[in-house]
């Protein structure tokens, strides 16, 4: 299921990518639109958290995440036509990682199944980007 579902993201948010989108927020609202799609038709729907941010090629960050215990959590990122690579990973709250997708390509996706209530984390780290810094945006979808 997991393959089916990162492939198929992979693919459509490919696609949705015009060649020279330079308008971040236009971008950012078509892909994300797009997954939202992919994910809906999968009978996920998005939550409010969309995290965004600009980093420059090498550079990471780490984003808290508060989440409740059961249902699936999918976090897919998206990054603008100058990103190449872009990386999540997941942390539990007590630090290890649950799921990360250092694949070289443009929309990483981690999922997980939380099994108690608490404050994760999300790494996200900017591996290939061509004229810095580049932005990026991460929305969360639930089932």
């Amino acid at each position: 299921m997991r393959a089916s579902i990162v492939a198929a993201a992979g693919a459509l948010l490919l696609a949705a990518m015009p060649a020279a989108a330079q308008d971040w927020a236009a971008l950012r609202g078509e892909l994300l639109d797009k997954a939202g799609e992919l994910f809906t038709d999968e009978g996920y729907h998005a939550l409010g958290f969309v995290h965004e941010g600009a980093l420059e090629q090498g550079d990471s960050e780490r984003v808290t995440l508060p989440l409740g215990a059961g249902g699936e959590i999918v976090l897919v990122g998206i990054c603008d036509a100058d990103c190449s690579d872009l990386d999540l990973t997941l942390h539990d709250p007590g630090g290890s990682q649950l799921d990360t997708d250092v694949e070289t390509d443009d929309v990483p996706i981690v999922m997980t199944e939380p099994r108690r209530t608490g404050r994760y984390s999300m790494t996200v780290r900017m591996a290939e980007c061509a004229i810095d810094p580049c932005r990026y945006a991460v929305q969360m979808f639930v089932r």
